[in-house]
């Protein structure tokens, strides 16, 4: 089971399956997420949301304030996307106990 954990204790408490409870939770959610849009809508349509949008053209290495420090930080997230994704498919957990 995954989820949050009142989720997870409502369908392990009640042994209700996740694909049925997912199924019921599926159109409360589309519902509020359509009500949501249009409220948001109905708020900002009229002074907040521009007819056009141009693309300004801005060279992205003139952005950046340490060019080392990107491609630092780039390399160490990469090499923790990959170990962490590594040691899932290989079986290993760092959650051990203290």
């Amino acid at each position: 089971m995954v989820g949050n954990p009142t989720n997870v204790v409502l369908c392990e408490g009640f042994s209700i399956n996740y694909l049925v409870f997912s199924a019921y939770t599926v159109f409360p959610f589309i519902a509020c997420s359509i009500a949501g849009f249009i409220g948001l809508w109905l708020q900002f349509h009229k002074e907040h949301i521009p007819h056009t949008v141009t693309a300004t053209t801005v060279d992205p290495r003139s952005a950046l304030l340490d060019p080392l420090g990107a491609i630092a930080g780039s390399v160490w997230l990469l090499v923790t996307l990959i170990l962490i994704t590594g040691t899932g498919f290989a079986g290993m957990s760092f959650t051990g106990h203290c």
